[in-house]
């Protein structure tokens, strides 16, 4: 069985984000501490054309934990924009790259057993 920390796995998730201030903290809170991801773990938000305070909130959390990497589009480009720059930095950086809704909140452990199966 391979282990879920080992150090050569990069695991990359990728948030698209538009106007999602009531969601994102709990999902950055439940990334950094319910999966039991990698440290060398990364999670890549791009917040696009928000107008609420998502991309303030997601900076918040970039300054308090350095994997966590934003981009801001200050206007709208879409989901399909977004996705092309999240799956650009994954064949930069992953092995494996999982996408969460900015309004999902994974069951605990769910990434970990998600790539393990």
């Amino acid at each position: 069985m391979h282990s879920f920390d080992a150090p050569s796995m990069r695991v990359l998730v990728g948030i698209c984000a538009y106007n999602e201030e009531h969601n994102i903290r709990e999902l950055f809170e439940n990334l950094l501490t319910e999966q039991n991801m990698p440290s060398n773990s990364r999670i890549l938000v791009v917040c696009s054309g928000c107008t609420d305070g998502t991309p303030q909130i997601a900076e918040e959390f970039c300054k308090s934990d350095a994997r966590i990497e934003l981009t801001i589009e200050n206007i709208r480009k879409g989901k399909a924009n977004a996705l092309n720059k999240i799956f650009e930095k994954a064949r930069e950086y992953a092995d494996i790259l999982v996408l969460v809704n900015a309004d999902a909140l994974p069951e605990h452990g769910s990434i970990e057993r998600l790539i393990l199966q």
